[in-house]
């Protein structure tokens, strides 16, 4: 969630760092918040070291009974602050449970602002990264409940912003919920199930060219009759 464009509301150029858009510090009164704490702060980290602390994070939240519940409470105070929320979103993904999913769901199919002209990261396109990310929260913990897929119905039925309900259909297809997305979806977008996903190494560019001719730029070649300019001045042959 970087911004590189200039024209970002109080910036003065490229950032490559994530920016907390409220100043607030996040005070851990808790163990479970204390944990969550540290899973963010390695989910943003750029050191070799991080994803296994993040895993490990991970994994001691899954032990708190409290963790679903703090996470979801976490989440409903950072509002504001969407890249907080948007961390949140991803370890509530990683380390919630069946009782996260309606929070989830709702998350995901929450309103959103109206495009404007604040940058390249205003509300709605911060906002639009919050739904898709409480989409893939879903499928993640319905990877471990598998009772909890059914709640991306939930939001192809409610047919939300494009960009979110592509993202659910996806979802729910890798699910296994392919027919009953079907059912759900207007026929306008059944598209959307024929999308196809494939590894980015596989995807290649496709050059334009069905020859094989050489398509890359060459000078004019010379002639007898001109010369390029001298050091010390140029004649000109005509």
């Amino acid at each position: 969630m970087n911004c590189k464009c200039e024209s970002h509301p109080g910036g003065d150029g490229p950032r490559d760092y994530v920016q907390v858009e409220d100043g607030r510090r996040w005070v851990a009164d808790s163990k479970t918040q204390w944990l969550a704490a540290q899973a963010i702060r390695h989910l943003n980290g750029a050191g070799r070291e991080d994803e296994a602390y993040y895993a490990h994070a991970v994994a001691l939240l899954r032990e708190q009974e409290d963790a679903a519940d703090a996470l979801v409470r976490l989440a409903h105070q950072t509002v504001g602050d969407p890249t907080l929320r948007w961390n949140l979103l991803h370890l509530l993904g990683d380390a919630g449970n069946a009782s996260s999913a309606g929070y989830l769901v709702e998350a995901a199919i929450e309103r959103l602002p109206e495009r404007s002209r604040e940058g390249c990261e205003g509300p709605f396109d911060t906002e639009l990264l919050n739904r898709t990310m409480a989409v893939h929260a879903i499928a993640a913990i319905a990877t471990r409940e598998r009772e909890v897929a059914g709640q991306l119905l939930r939001i192809v039925e409610a047919n939300p912003e494009r960009a979110v309900l592509v993202e659910a259909v996806k979802a729910a297809a890798d699910a296994g919920l392919q027919d009953r997305v079907r059912e759900l979806l207007p026929q306008e977008h059944h598209w959307m199930l024929d999308l196809k996903r494939v590894n980015h190494q596989q995807v290649q560019a496709d050059p334009g060219r069905k020859d094989e001719v050489d398509g890359r730029f060459r000078p004019p070649a010379q002639d007898a009759a001109r010369q390029v300019p001298q050091a010390c001045g140029f004649t000109r042959k005509e």
